[in-house]
């Protein structure tokens, strides 16, 4: 049974420009969900959750919170359609224009309008002109990037030059938000030992607003054809059949080259057929063949502010060994690299395989088993602006870092789509216990407490951006530890979706669908008998400090196992869901939870409870710890609902449920 979240999806696909899917004969989720909280008393807790929302949103000084996010708190349970929307509009782009279709969507949570009608530029037969071209739309790209970033941020003497304020921004990563969710402790403690670095964080977080992200977005969008199928062809076809010279001086690049010349905004290469190694950051290399080696790839940062790779053969390697962002890194500028085919290696210390802070990044690889190995922040990740990969085609193993694979940060929106094979996710984490390590990976939207350098006066609250992690077909494997797999923290939005195929999760605490500290957390699996672990807390469709969770599984033979606190568990006054709405499932957890709430101390606001509901719909029977429910009633405890079994989607609409009084 495949069900679509009817009114709700209509407003996003607009939204999205999502291609519309008839909804299914069953009642829409939507008319549940209304029935559910305004039918039957528990108005009241929806109503304290939107009131949470706006509270944390309009009564604090927050540096550039989420208008998206923003948006859900009038309408929490469009959360589902939002993450199903913006899925569909990711897997429909088309081909001919398939990275102009992303970006637009990704724009769309920004709320940018519409964009310039940017012609794009053309592509002469005369390959030197050719090269003129291309570098010249790069060279204004970049422009475009500084002036809408760089110049933003900072108008005092300390952050004159670029590099300052590179060197700012990652003292930012480093003091903030690679060591774990910043507490007032570790506050405290920075504050006194790096009290000039807390000066120039707060000034870059207070001056994100000014950042003008929609001329960044249309940057990174006039160099969208040069991802289009047609204009590739063009290109390899015209630069193949040239004659060249042999170039009489090189620098920082060995091999098989063909065109090497330094031009204002960065230096402009064309590899043959063979070998290449690239050493140092170009504004613009093209790569015939061979098996190539990049030190530097699409790298913007130092003078380059905006880096385009494309790589049309080989088994390549794109390896930086140190530093940030050398591989498809996109800081204060703008990185593009198209791998057009072949079983390649992207790996990176840290921020890359299209990680963007303050920028866009984006990678699309069309065929091969690849391999994307890296640290922290990598493979779809951004904070303030745009981390997009895209890889069409292969069985591929991603292993990477905390803040990475879907991960969307302060005013961030981070995607990871894999079209088509079977593949891997691997996050690795940090934390004193080994078996439930911090990850912050796989479908992520994060965001951090207000800071403060001093413990009181002067804080400030960076709410959290867009994680989308999309994999389209394919059997696939998901192994992480905590906040992972479809997870929000503090006012952002992440969402796992699993379109087909049977699969595999295995998480630790607060992952697969779930909300903490007052974010919306989606896990959505559409085909497929798929097994869900977790060897921690508050999973699997649970919530916790006012935050939304939901994991819904619309088919296939399918079995939850958790530890405690698991499958549509709350405290805090959150809401907490987990819908199977179709398939002989199996449900085993060692103590609490299964649709239940915490005790009465684990409430924050008595007026308004916590709110959860395990709800599993369809004809055939289904195992809850090892035995067989037969009761045709709904079972409850506080405001937590177990639904009824072998009910179909629309006779589970007719059943009448009463909230028990407080």
């Amino acid at each position: 049974m495949k069900v679509r979240v009817s009114l709700l999806v209509l407003l996003l696909a607009a939204l999205f420009s999502s291609p519309l899917i008839a909804p299914a004969e069953t009642v829409p989720l939507s008319s549940f969900l209304d029935k559910l909280f305004m039918d039957n008393g528990l108005k009241k807790g929806w109503d304290g959750f939107i009131k949470y929302f706006h509270d944390g949103f309009y009564d604090k000084e927050v540096a550039d919170p989420c208008e998206f996010v923003r948006s859900l708190a009038d309408d929490p349970a469009s959360a589902l359609p939002a993450a199903a929307g913006m899925a569909d509009s990711l897997v429909g782009a088309k081909e001919t224009h398939e990275l102009l279709d992303i970006l637009d969507a990704a724009a769309a949570v920004w709320g940018l309008g519409e964009p310039r009608g940017l012609p794009s530029p053309p592509l002469p037969d005369d390959p030197l002109k050719m090269i003129d071209s291309i570098y010249e739309a790069v060279e204004l790209a970049g422009a475009d990037a500084v002036a809408a970033v760089a110049d933003a941020l900072f108008k005092n003497d300390r952050f004159t030059t670029y590099n300052k304020l590179g060197t700012t921004i990652y003292r930012l990563m480093d003091s903030v938000f690679l060591n774990r969710p910043p507490s007032r402790k570790l506050c405290k403690s920075l504050s006194k030992t790096k009290a000039q670095i807390w000066i120039d964080v707060l000034t870059v977080l207070r001056n994100s607003p000014k950042i003008d992200r929609k001329i960044l977005w249309e940057a990174m969008r006039s160099l969208a054809y040069l991802s289009e199928p047609a204009n590739l062809t063009r290109i390899e076809k015209v630069l193949a059949s040239a004659k060249w010279e042999k170039p009489e001086k090189l620098d920082g690049v060995e091999g098989s080259v063909l065109f090497f010349r330094k031009y204002s905004a960065g230096r402009v290469i064309i590899g043959g057929r063979g070998k290449t190694v690239y050493k140092k950051p170009a504004a613009l290399i093209i790569d015939l063949g061979g098996n190539d080696v990049y030190e530097f790839a699409a790298s913007s940062q130092d003078n380059v502010p905006a880096s385009v790779v494309i790589d049309f053969r080989g088994a390549d390697k794109y390896v930086s060994k140190r530093f940030e962002g050398r591989t498809v890194g996109g800081m204060l500028g703008l990185s593009l690299l198209i791998d057009r085919e072949g079983a390649d290696l992207y790996s990176a210390p840290r921020m890359g395989m299209a990680a963007a802070f303050y920028g866009i990044s984006v990678l699309i690889d069309e065929k091969g088993n690849d391999r994307y190995m890296g640290g922290d922040f990598c493979c779809g990740a951004a904070m303030y602006g745009m981390g997009i990969l895209v890889d069409r085609e292969g069985d591929d193993l991603y292993q990477t870092g905390m803040l990475s694979l879907g991960f969307g940060g302060p005013m961030g929106v981070g995607i990871l789509l894999d079209r088509k094979g079977k593949d891997r996710y691997k996050s690795v984490g940090v934390g004193k216990n080994p078996k439930d390590l911090d990850t912050f990976s796989q479908g992520v939207g994060f965001g951090f407490h207000p800071l403060t350098p001093d413990g009181g006066k002067g804080s400030i609250a960076a709410y959290g951006g867009v994680g989308l992690l999309v994999d389209a077909a394919g059997n696939d494997s998901y192994q992480s530890g905590a906040y992972s797999q479809g997870v929000s923290f503090h006012f952002g939005f992440g969402a796992l979706v699993e379109m087909e195929g049977n699969d595999l999760y295995t998480a630790g605490s607060y992952s697969q669908g779930s909300g903490w500290c007052g974010g919306f957390g989606i896990l959505l699996d559409r085909k497929g008998n798929d097994k869900y672990l977790s060897n921690g807390r508050y999973s699997q469709g649970s919530a916790y400090d006012a935050a939304f969770a939901l994991l819904m599984d619309e088919a296939g033979r399918d079995s939850y196992n958790g530890v405690a606190c698991c499958q549509a568990c709350c405290a805090h006054n959150g809401i907490a869901l987990l819908f199977d709405l179709d398939g002989p499932d199996a449900y085993k957890t060692s103590e609490f939870g299964q649709g239940e709430v915490g005790a009465e101390g684990e409430h924050w606001e008595e007026n308004w409870p916590s709110i959860a509901v395990l709800a599993d719909f369809g004809p055939a029977r289904n195992a809850f710890n090892g035995l067989l429910r037969e009761d045709k009633k709904p079972s409850r405890s506080d405001f937590a609902f177990f639904l009824p079994l072998s009910l179909t989607f629309s006779e589970a609409m007719k059943t009448s449920l009463e909230t028990p009084e407080r």
